[in-house]
């Protein structure tokens, strides 16, 4: 079932302080697959995924 996003209460988040970090589990090929795609590119993987997920 997706999550409606329309029904977030939004201004706790904007005003609440955010450290930069977050940790998210992926399967073990999406993480294999994002370091050969970050080596490729000459970046860390923090960086790349950082830059995916900004798009």
């Amino acid at each position: 079932m997706p999550i409606d996003f329309h029904c977030l209460t939004v201004d706790p988040v904007i005003h609440s302080l955010h450290s930069g970090k977050f940790q998210v589990r992926i399967p073990p090929e999406h993480h294999r697959r994002l370091a050969i795609e970050a080596a490729e590119q000459n970046v860390s993987l923090n960086r790349y995924v950082s830059l995916k997920l900004a798009c």
